[in-house]
């Protein structure tokens, strides 16, 4: 997408790659081609590791894939607060079953659950979900933490690989009937740390979430023109 701007600016292509990486709406590689193996490559791939690029934008994008079943596309939006037109995106090609699988795990991860990674949200989206239901809403969360990671080109030759802890969230405002009033996705990256043992954990990253960006997300939410009409009715 941006290949003749970094031609034109006599720039290293791939340096500026990955200094814009975290907002380039581009189609993510999935090197699915470098796969030789279903055990060692293909299984890890679909388990959230491999080495293909993702940007911030494609992965709130693909949450909010999982988290609707359908092939939502994400687009750049000019004014927050002015109406958008809902779309009836495709579904996605997997059964309920399946989506209701992956909707159950990883609505435990951000609930108070021995093992879950993002316990530490869990009591933020309590809270919201007794305010909400105060006004007839439910809100409906599914989440999901790991470890990205890049290649810095500020660090010595031998350090420069990398760790951020990243949180993806996906959440749903319903009305009493189930029905979907307002959604939203985003990815969070806590940076830089040399390994998982060494800076920010998983988990924190979801605490961080919860203190910086959750209260503003489900203001943003509960302001959307479909609920305004709702209260007002």
């Amino acid at each position: 997408l941006l290949e003749p701007v970094f031609q034109q600016l006599g720039a290293e292509g791939e340096l500026l790659y990955r200094s814009f990486s975290d907002v380039l709406p581009e189609q993510a590689n999935l090197e699915l081609n470098k796969i030789t193996s279903v055990r060692g490559n293909f299984v890890s791939l679909v388990l959230g590791s491999g080495s293909n690029r993702w940007s911030n934008i494609m992965l709130a994008q693909a949450y909010a894939r999982l988290g609707t079943g359908r092939k939502v596309d994400c687009r750049v939006v000019q004014n927050p607060n002015a109406f958008v037109e809902l779309e009836d995106f495709p579904k996605l090609p997997l059964s309920e079953d399946v989506l209701n699988e992956v909707h159950l795990g990883m609505s435990r991860a951000v609930q108070n659950l021995p093992g879950s990674t993002a316990a530490r949200i869990s009591s933020s989206l309590q809270e919201a979900r007794n305010r909400l239901s105060a006004k007839g809403l439910k809100l409906y969360a599914i989440g999901k933490t790991g470890t990205a990671m890049r290649i810095s080109a500020t660090y010595a030759k031998d350090h420069r690989k990398r760790e951020c802890a990243a949180f993806c969230l996906y959440l749903e405002l319903r009305d009493s009937a189930d029905q979907i009033l307002s959604a939203t996705s985003t990815a969070v990256y806590l940076q830089d740390r040399a390994s998982a043992k060494q800076g920010p954990t998983n988990s924190a990253n979801a605490v961080e979430c919860t203190k910086n960006f959750l209260p503003h997300i489900l203001s943003w939410m509960e302001t959307q023109a479909r609920l305004r009409r709702i209260a007002a009715r």
